[in-house]
């Protein structure tokens, strides 16, 4: 690996900082199974390239 493997891959690995579950739910809420199919229907997710 050698050492600027090792830097790098210790760089990508580190732990961060905060609570992510928090700022997730804050952010995204509860939506509803309902919520995620219209979301993903306004999207256009479900058309063909």
């Amino acid at each position: 690996m050698g050492i600027t493997g090792m830097i790098r891959f210790l760089q990508q690995s580190e732990t961060g900082c905060g609570d992510y579950t928090k700022e997730r739910d804050g952010l995204l809420g509860e939506p509803t199974l309902e919520q995620w199919i219209a979301e993903i229907q306004a999207g256009g997710w479900n058309e063909k390239i």
